[in-house]
């Protein structure tokens, strides 16, 4: 959930950022790459532990032992990681807000608006094929416009068409803050984003929970200041040394393992997020141990396989579900369904965001150079 939502725009060409002898943080800030590779390797293993996560609600129901429910906190590594790409290849480089906004909605809106579309299409078809949508107008162009909006079929639910892009209505809310604060001054910047993202918790804390404005006031915003946080040491410091890194990549997993069981709505960015963002902070200064070639391909493919995965799980384990029934089998169906969206994230990321949103930006470069 570029975002990066999740994640931000791929590129084909990786510079490996090495910090092992980390330059000093002038200099550092003038090398960073367009793409981070642990940030991008951390975009893939998101990615996978929300498909874990839905793979196992599937075969085990919501109502599984609490370490079933970690790999959701993949979105919350995918909100640090957002805030700190957006501190680091604009927020830090005073991008142009337009220029800003231009590239945000090109990397989101393409694959989002075809996904989105795609379901509606069956909804309106074949209904019962999608247990887990249904038609309404309002909610339908709030769904287009990233708005959240009451879901018709889940009562006290603020869930899109696509359900996995509730998190891409944070994200664009996150991204308008980002825009108004490109309109002031560089060293305003991390107050104006991390005090509003701090005032609208403290606010959210006398609002209803179940309702529109408690969604936009929801403490997980915090994330999103941790990746700002993240990405203003990045790009201020000279980095910590290999050794902290992994220490600290180290205590972030040890973290997790013993508050995650722990998480609920409210304590969400406390047992979930820190963890995530304690992760970031030591994965940016460590080189990776995970299989570069694979889990670049992945991160490249992550937005895809987050989206997309909504509508492969749930038909893959009406089949599997059939057939797969002991527990040994369950393991198996679990893993095979995660592969399954997995897989076809790759092939959507393939065949339909990389050449459309190619195809976009053609089209709005064409169109721009045709205006006088």
């Amino acid at each position: 959930m570029s975002s990066a939502a999740v994640p931000t725009a791929s590129v084909s060409a990786i510079a490996t950022l090495e910090l092992a002898g980390a330059p000093p943080a002038a200099e550092r800030m003038l090398a960073v790459p367009r793409t981070i590779e642990p940030i991008q390797h951390l975009r893939a293993v998101a990615a996978i532990g929300v498909a874990l996560h839905h793979s196992i609600a599937q075969v085990y129901g919501n109502n599984g032992h609490a370490y079933g429910r970690l790999g959701a906190a993949g979105v919350d590594l995918f909100f640090v990681i957002s805030g700190f790409i957006m501190w680091v290849t604009a927020i830090s480089r005073d991008e142009a807000p337009a220029k800003f906004v231009l590239k945000r909605l090109l990397r989101i809106v393409p694959l989002y608006w075809l996904v989105t579309s795609f379901v509606l299409a069956i909804v309106l078809i074949k209904p019962r094929l999608m247990r887990s949508a249904s038609f309404d107008a309002a909610h339908a162009v709030a769904s287009y416009l990233f708005i959240a909006w009451p879901h018709p079929k889940f009562t006290g639910t603020f869930w899109p068409v696509v359900v996995p892009g509730w998190t891409l209505d944070y994200e664009m809310f996150f991204y308008a803050i980002v825009t108004v604060s490109l309109a002031f001054g560089l060293r305003w910047r991390p107050l104006i984003i991390c005090g509003a993202l701090i005032a609208l918790t403290l606010l959210g804390t006398a609002l209803a929970p179940l309702t529109v404005a408690g969604f936009y006031t929801n403490s997980i915003l915090l994330e999103f200041a941790f990746g700002i946080a993240i990405g203003l040491c990045f790009t201020k410091t000279s980095g910590l040394r290999r050794g902290w890194a992994y220490g600290l990549i180290a205590i972030s997993l040890v973290v997790f393992v013993v508050l995650g069981p722990l998480e609920t709505d409210v304590n969400r960015f406390v047992c979930w997020g820190i963890p995530m963002a304690l992760l970031v902070l030591g994965s940016v200064d460590a080189p990776t141990i995970l299989p570069s070639r694979a889990f670049r391909i992945l991160g490249d493919a992550s937005y895809s396989i987050y989206l997309t995965q909504f509508c492969t799980i749930a038909p893959a384990a009406a089949v599997l579900n059939s057939v797969l029934q002991g527990s040994a089998q369950k393991i198996l169906a679990t893993v095979t369904l995660a592969a399954v969206a997995v897989g076809g994230g790759l092939v959507a990321y393939a065949l339909a965001e990389r050449p459309l949103t190619r195809w976009v930006k053609g089209a709005l470069l064409r169109a721009l150079a045709r205006t006088p």
